[in-house]
C-alpha cells in the first residue's frame, strides 16, 4: 500500500501518547491544518500545478521561547504530463521535525520562526503505456513563519507560509530504457490551522 496502515496506526499513537504526557505540565498546541502548495520545481509545477495539503502539527514548549513541532500532512492530486500527455497521479506524506522560536506581542498574538527536517514519501502513477508507477523515500527541510491568534476557551488559529524543500533520488543506471529524474519538490505553503492549546 502507498502507506502502511500499521505504521499510520502506530505513528498516531506514538502522538497522541507523546501529546498527553507533555501537556500535562507545559505549553502544548495541537491543530488540524489546511493549506496550498505551490511548487516551483518546473516538473512538479507542470504536471499538477499548485495542489492542496492537510495535516495536522502538534508544537511543545523546551524551554523559554524554544518549542518543538512534529507534523504529518499529504497530498493528493491528479493531473497531466507533459512529455507524455497522460493522466498521472500525486500522492505524498511529508512528516516533518523541527524548532520553532515564539516571539510573544500580546495574550491574543504570538509570532514564530521556525526550522526543522522533512523526511517525504512520495508515489507517482502514470497513466502511459511506457511508464506506471515510482515510489521512494526522500529527504528534505522545511522553513516556517506564523502568527498564532489566541482565542476564547484555549483555542487558536495558526496563519502560517512555510517554504518546503524536497529531492528525491530517482536515478537509473545508465543505458536503461528508461531515464527517471530526480523529483524535485521545492515550494511555498499559504495556510491556515485550527487547534486547541493545552496551558
Amino acid at each position: 500500500m502507498f502507506f502502511s496502515n500499521k505504521i499510520r496506526s502506530y505513528f498516531f499513537a506514538t502522538l497522541l501518547l507523546s501529546t498527553a504526557f507533555v501537556a500535562a505540565e507545559h505549553d502544548v498546541l495541537v491543530e488540524g491544518k489546511a493549506s496550498a502548495f505551490m511548487p516551483t520545481g518546473d516538473v512538479f509545477k507542470e504536471d499538477f500545478g499548485t495542489s492542496g495539503l492537510f495535516g495536522f502539527e502538534i508544537t511543545a514548549k523546551i524551554v523559554g521561547n524554544v518549542y518543538g513541532f512534529g507534523s504529518f500532512d499529504f497530498i493528493s492530486k491528479s493531473g497531466q504530463t507533459v512529455f507524455f500527455e497522460s493522466a498521472s497521479k500525486v500522492y505524498t506524506s511529508n512528516f516533518g521535525l523541527g524548532l520553532k522560536y515564539f516571539i510573544p506581542t500580546s495574550e491574543t498574538l504570538d509570532f514564530y520562526v521556525g526550522l526543522g527536517a522533512q523526511p517525504t514519501y512520495l508515489r507517482t502513477i502514470d497513466g502511459s503505456d511506457v511508464e506506471t508507477e515510482h515510489q521512494r523515500w526522500g529527504w528534505g527541510g522545511i522553513a516556517k513563519i506564523g502568527a498564532i491568534i489566541n482565542l476564547p476557551g484555549s483555542f487558536f488559529v495558526d496563519l502560517f507560509i512555510d517554504y518546503s524543500f524536497v529531492k528525491i533520488d530517482f536515478t537509473t543506471p545508465f543505458g536503461a530504457p528508461i531515464q527517471s529524474a530526480d523529483a524535485i519538490l521545492n515550494g511555498a505553503i499559504f495556510g491556515l490551522g485550527f487547534g486547541y492549546r493545552f496551558n
